[in-house]
């Protein structure tokens, strides 16, 4: 085969394979998932049983990136002493079991948390996420039998909320339920 030969061939088969692609094929860009949006407005009066004489609130931001990870970035202000923080399994009328462990309440290892107007936490759950030890540690972290299946289908059903716990009020001081952003 001469060399002019094989070049026009190349061409019919390039063309030939252009031809059978049509738009009516999605993207890559069409086949990723959509970012679901969340969020839990934190107040004291959303706690179980409310906490009164604070001035705490704050904001957690739930995005479930895809189907192997999840981001829940907190934001708290007028708070002081900030222990740990969690999501927890429930309606906004109970006072749930904790299933994630979003920051420890262990002070080793991570930055003291005092002051107001901050980042509290930004973290991502994944599949490789692992079952908490003592204490939440690592952090972030799964507890009560917790997978990040448990996580989408709870926070989607808006039966999970998001809980910053005090060294003032250790059972915790401001709470929001999960819901569409």
């Amino acid at each position: 085969m001469t060399k002019q030969k094989f070049v026009v061939r190349a061409l019919v088969a390039a063309v030939a394979f252009g031809a059978s692609c049509s738009d009516s094929f999605p993207t890559i860009s069409t086949l990723a998932p959509t970012k679901e949006e969340f969020v839990a407005t934190l107040t004291p009066d959303g706690e179980v049983p409310a906490v009164s004489g604070v001035n705490s609130v704050g904001i957690s931001e739930i995005t479930i990136l895809d189907t192997n990870r999840i981001r829940i970035e907190t934001r708290v202000s007028t708070i002081d002493s900030v222990t740990q923080s969690h999501i927890h399994v429930g309606s906004a009328t109970v006072a749930g079991p904790v299933r994630v462990f979003l920051l420890s309440n262990v002070a080793a290892g991570r930055a003291p948390v005092p002051g107001t107007d901050k980042t509290l936490s930004v973290v991502d759950v994944t599949r490789a996420t692992p079952v908490c030890g003592a204490n939440g540690v690592p952090t972030p972290c799964f507890s009560g039998g917790w997978t990040l299946d448990s996580v989408f289908v709870n926070v989607r059903s808006g039966n999970a909320y998001v809980n910053v716990h005090t060294r003032k009020n250790p059972g915790g001081e401001i709470r929001g339920q999960i819901v569409p952003k």
